[in-house]
């Protein structure tokens, strides 16, 4: 039973594993030209590799012979499409090249997929999209407005595609054409020519890139990575969509063979026991004429039945995993059938090694000469059992470690500790113009203990830089920008080590906006002083020495956006804060706080107060009745980022104590076969006086 039970756990977490391996290693692999698709990014400096490159960096076709078409993709924030007065939130789009549906296979069901993207305001929407919005009608030709982070945009739809299957690494309900001139930072794919080698084209891009940009980094490396890659090998800033990881892979197939290892070797010495009680039966069997093959048929035969139960539980088991959507079973009856008999296979000779070992030399001569009642095995038994507990030791081992490490987040990332603080990524223009409306209004309630903003959500990738110098001095520093809301080191609790945080902000959005519209126009900006702070890598780079020395210090910043305001004064020094990820380390950085660029919302309920979700949703309805409240919990916020860790040390803690738990019941089988071997010696005992800890510790003394 005890075998029973494992073998039909092991079954099916291996009928579940491979169905998600399988799954991980499709992805991308629909496009018909996915062997010929690669993914363009570019590494400044060594530094984090962002996913997107600034579009009139991209060399032309016609420059690469090795290459026949360039896709670039721009992805629009969250936004509303309206048609009929009626708002829809559509919460990923892409503006793509023209070629868009030649490179990648994504099949329409209406329209021409030559022309659909040809021109400017025009776009497709997925099957679930259209009959969410447009019913029965079709959408063809029909107008409608896209209300996104710069304002509205007329389109027109031109063609239907079928939902983009789940085995991408990006998924759309909205694709919009996208005009070859436009200045944006796009995702880049190269539809290569048959053969071409991606490290010969990393090279020759290298060298392209290098003469194209002008920014002042000291290296400048492009990065090609083959399409059917992105998924589990690629780890950008700003991904397009969260990728998994082939270590989880690795550490799945991993975990799944050292449960197996443990099943079978459970198997193994119940053989063992059995054979070894049952010596005389299987000697008498050869006395009467028996043949070692019919003996070898019989023990295949109760190997088999057991295969064919541990089959059916854990066939059953997985079924029962699956309709509870924990995970799903995507298997072929071929793929089946192949695993299932590799498993029968493994079994029945699993259980003929104790008898095949006894008897080799009668069972290779046809005779039963040299059948003879077989010698202890329990020294073998106890080291194996002592290298299987030091293994699986090992593995407990690594998933507390794991577990360590992913408390960490609660320690080192920003708000990773926080239960009541909700986050609202993204947000469109409309609402990022009523930000203070919407603050005012949700502090006047008890329920809401403070909000604030920042251009980047918790967990993003701060990579917008900006040249700083101090004003006495010519030497000019690039450094990531990190533009804040009012109240925002408050808000998380984040100290200075000198100086003080902001002063309430002076002028409003509306008057930020028409300054920076006024220096788009004339490239003059303004006498304005503002303050910054910078955090202590940010001094380091600057430098600075001590926090202290820096403050009070008059920095002058020169940015195609934010140079309208070109200078302030350093008013406080925060220490390094991991804002972004923990996978990478802390960065310098200068901030600032401007009502501008203030795409993330982030507002902490008041944890005693248990309507503070419905008075927040209230607020919200009041103030943007056409736009749904799309927000998440910090928690999951990094719980999304760290999916891949999150769940790996998940998977170790649950193949660790199924480890264990076998192991347990392995060592159980061969504690009761010792116990019953020494009764007549534990009787024996107990006359003479022996007491029952002191038989217990004999009869565990060998193990110890």
């Amino acid at each position: 039973m005890v075998n029973l039970l494992g073998l039909a756990i092991v079954f099916s977490s291996l009928l579940l594993s491979y169905s998600y391996i399988k799954k991980e290693l499709s992805y991308d692999r629909f496009n018909f030209n996915a062997g010929r698709i690669v993914r363009l990014s570019v590494q400044y400096d060594n530094e984090p590799v962002d996913g997107r490159i600034y579009s009139k960096l991209i060399p032309a076709a016609d420059q690469l012979p090795e290459v026949e078409q360039i896709v670039k993709m721009a992805k629009g924030n969250p936004g509303l499409l309206i048609y009929q007065s009626k708002s829809h939130m559509v919460t990923d789009f892409y503006y793509t090249s023209a070629n868009f549906l030649d490179v990648f296979t994504i099949p329409l069901t209406d329209g021409n997929k030559h022309e659909v993207l040809e021109a400017r305001n025009q776009a497709i929407i997925s099957e679930s999209f259209a009959r969410s919005i447009f019913r029965n009608e079709s959408p063809i030709g029909k107008k409608v407005i896209l209300n996104e982070r710069f304002g509205d945009i007329p389109l027109i739809i031109t063609g239907i595609f079928k939902d983009i299957p789940e085995t991408s690494h990006f998924h759309s309900d909205l694709i919009i054409s996208r005009p070859e001139e436009r200045a944006d930072l796009a995702y880049v794919y190269l539809l290569t020519k048959e053969g071409t080698n991606p490290n010969d084209l990393q090279g020759k891009l290298t060298k392209l890139l290098a003469e194209r940009h002008s920014s002042g980094h000291t290296k400048t490396e492009a990065k090609v990575m083959p399409l059917t890659d992105i998924h589990l090998h690629s780890h950008n800033l700003r991904e397009m969509e969260p990728n998994g990881n082939i270590q989880f892979i690795y550490l799945a197939i991993g975990a799944n063979a050292l449960l197996l290892t443990v099943v079978l070797f459970n198997l193994w010495l119940n053989a063992c026991l059995i054979f070894s009680r049952s010596r005389h039966y299987y000697y008498l069997l050869c006395l009467n004429g028996a043949s070692l093959r019919h003996i070898f048929r019989e023990e295949a035969a109760l190997g088999l039945i057991l295969g064919v139960l541990s089959l059916s539980l854990g066939f059953l088991l997985s079924g029962t995993i699956v309709s509870l959507e924990y995970f799903t079973l995507d298997i072929s009856t071929g793929e089946y059938l192949t695993v299932s008999l590799t498993f029968m296979l493994l079994i029945v000779l699993t259980s003929l090694i104790p008898l095949a070992g006894r008897v080799s030399a009668g069972f290779q001569s046809g005779t039963t000469a040299s059948l003879k009642p077989p010698r202890a095995v329990h020294t073998q038994v106890k080291i194996m059992l002592g290298i299987q507990y030091a293994v699986i030791m090992l593995v407990v081992i690594l998933a507390f470690g794991m577990g360590k490490q992913m408390n960490m987040i609660e320690h080192t990332q920003v708000g990773g500790s926080d239960t009541d603080t909700i986050v609202l990524e993204s947000q469109t223009d409309p609402i990022q113009t009523k930000y203070e409306l919407l603050k005012a209004s949700l502090l006047k309630h008890p329920e809401i203990l403070s909000v604030t903003a920042a251009m980047e959500p918790p967990g993003g990738a701060v990579r917008d830089y900006i040249s700083v110098r101090d004003e006495n001095s010519e030497e000019k520093h690039n450094l990531p920008i990190f533009i804040v809301g009012e109240d925002f080191f408050p808000f998380f609790r984040i100290p200075t080590i000198a100086g003080h945080s902001f002063s309430p902000e002076r002028f409003s959005r509306e008057e930020h906006t028409k300054l920076m519209l006024k220096f788009y126009d004339d490239q003059k900006s303004t006498n304005l002083q503002e303050e910054y702070m910078v955090n202590r890598k940010g001094l380091k780079a600057l430098g600075y020495d001590s926090p202290e020395e820096i403050i009070g210090k008059t920095l002058r910043i020169e940015h195609e956006a934010l140079g309208y305001i070109p200078q302030g004064v350093v008013c406080g020094v925060t220490d390094d804060f991991n804002y972004t990820s923990m996978r990478e380390e802390s960065i310098p950085m200068i901030i600032m706080q401007r009502p501008l660029f203030l795409h993330n919302i982030m507002v902490r309920l008041n944890p005693d107060q248990p309507r503070a979700l419905e008075t927040f949703n209230n607020v919200w309805k009041e103030i943007f009745p056409d736009y749904p409240a799309r927000y998440a919990f910090i928690g999951d916020v990094y719980g999304q980022i760290f999916r891949n860790e999150l769940n790996a040390g998940k998977l170790v803690r649950i193949f660790s104590l199924l480890c264990l738990l076998i192991a347990n019941l392995g060592l159980i089988i061969y504690m009761a076969f010792i116990i019953k071997l020494r009764t007549k010696e534990i009787g024996i005992r107990k006359v003479n006086g022996a007491r029952s800890g002191e038989i217990i510790l004999g009869l565990n003394r060998s193990f110890i």
